[in-house]
């Protein structure tokens, strides 16, 4: 209850009210003069039971000095200003006014103060802090202070920050730490009644940020069976932790983690192209990061296998086949003479290239089979060979002698015949004599008479036959 006096001074003490306004939503309190006695309004049960007015002291001549004294309890908290007026009855039209000289503040009792923040936030930025009262009370001071947990450094520069302020029934507090670690942060609200103190303690850590992931020796290329070493790296973040997806059902994978990198060393199970994902969290963000390209695992190449076929001739088409029975992203060059150059089976593991070459000879043919990882080669050889042209026959002496060698030649086109792609099949009656490299026979006849020698002059590229 809030009590004041009113001090006044009249001569028709039984012609005048009273009437007390307090400054609020009660309705004004009015009592006549006469009737306020010592006791006040106590047994008064048409005044409101939350004011009070009695005399509290009467003195002058005949009494007409007065102090009364004015009781009032407030439903509501706030800053009041009370007045009071007296008017007569006789003249209701007159009356004196006067108000209190100061207001009156009516406050509750603090209660339920805590304070709401993210339990982890981010260094360099500025964070949030609100009190909040479950009591709504005018003029609060807060106060507020930050202290770093023991044995870490804290803000800069000084070692601890404090903050006050006024405020109605909550007040934000805005803070940057600098440092990670863990904070102490403690708000004392207070009014003209009480105190009280609410804790919370956050932490504060750096953000993920700059993920990148990769090979070590920024190779993407591994052969099957062999392990690869990826590398996981951060620009920032505090105590982070990674977790990989290398696509693969491998379990044989060592991961050793540091401050800002993740290694692992794996080796994948099957020939293919893996994407790998890792991810980098902490308690305040995460990141996910992917290779920048897939990592390529290759099968080396083995047993290549050449096959040439088709016609023999210049400006004829031969087919030359390559495969492998080993390997993968295989790819395929040939080199038929005049460089190097990719086939356009590339990919495959068996390819076919048609050629032709124009000039007669033994011509190589190089095919390579390679990827990534290994390469391998064959050399074939091609013989291309000109028709057997025009045949030309003579012998010597003109006519075989008995029991004597006679020499039988054959001239092709009128070339010396020293051509060394053919061979000579002779048949002597119909049967076969001899077979010989080059364009001569030799023979001796141990009988006369006449026979029919033939002789077969072949290559690749053709044959012609004449007879003596």
């Amino acid at each position: 209850m809030v009590q004041y006096s009113v001090i006044m001074f009249t001569t028709e003490l039984h012609d005048k009210v009273l009437a007390v306004n307090h400054g609020d939503e009660s309705p004004p309190l009015v009592v006549p003069l006469w009737e306020i006695g010592p006791h006040g309004n106590d047994t008064d049960e048409t005044q409101p039971a939350s004011d009070m007015v009695r005399l509290a002291e009467q003195y002058g001549e005949n009494n007409c000095q007065l102090v009364i004294s004015v009781g009032h309890i407030h439903t509501q908290q706030g800053t009041f200003w009370s007045s009071v007026s007296v008017s007569s009855r006789s003249r209701p039209n007159v009356s004196l006014e006067a108000s209190t000289v100061k207001p009156v503040t009516i406050e509750a009792p603090l209660e339920g103060l805590t304070v709401h923040c993210d339990p982890v936030v981010s260094n360099n930025m500025p964070v949030n802090f609100t009190a909040q009262l479950s009591v709504v009370s005018p003029n609060v001071t807060f106060a507020w202070e930050v202290q770093a947990a023991a044995n870490q450094p804290m803000l800069q520069p000084a070692n601890s920050v404090m903050h006050s302020r006024t405020a109605l029934s909550n007040d934000l507090f805005v803070v940057t730490f600098i440092n990670v670690g863990q904070y102490n942060i403690t708000v004392i609200a207070e009014n003209g009644l009480n105190r009280i103190q609410d804790d919370v303690v956050v932490r504060v850590v750096a953000p993920i940020a700059g993920l990148s992931v990769g090979p070590k020796d920024n190779s993407r290329y591994v052969t099957l069976g062999e392990a690869i070493t990826l590398q996981a790296v951060l620009i920032n973040g505090s105590h982070p932790t990674f977790s990989w997806d290398l696509q693969d059902n491998m379990t044989s994978t060592l991961i050793t983690d540091s401050a800002l990198m993740s290694t692992v060393v794996h080796s994948f199970s099957a020939a293919g192209d893996y994407n790998v994902t890792v991810e980098a969290t902490n308690n305040y963000n995460s990141v996910i990061a992917h290779t920048q390209k897939p990592i390529v695992v290759q099968e080396p190449v083995a047993n290549l296998i050449v096959k040439v076929t088709g016609a023999a001739r210049p400006g004829e088409s031969t087919t030359v086949d390559a495969m492998v029975t080993a390997g993968s992203h295989v790819n395929f060059d040939f080199d038929f003479g005049n460089g190097r150059q990719p086939s356009s089976g590339n990919g495959q593991t068996s390819v076919t290239e048609v050629h032709s070459f124009n000039t007669a000879g033994s011509h190589a043919v190089t095919v390579y089979a390679y990827n990534q990882v290994s390469e391998i080669q064959r050399v074939a050889h091609v013989v291309v060979q000109n028709r057997v042209g025009a045949m030309t026959l003579s012998t010597y002496p003109l006519t075989p002698v008995i029991g004597h060698t006679t020499v039988f030649a054959v001239k092709l086109d009128d070339v010396v015949p020293d051509r060394t792609d053919l061979d000579y099949k002779w048949t002597l009656d119909g049967h076969l004599l001899e077979y010989t490299g080059g364009p001569l026979l030799k023979k001796i006849f141990t009988l006369s008479g006449v026979f029919n020698l033939s002789v077969m002059a072949k290559n690749q590229g053709g044959g012609r036959e004449g007879g003596f």
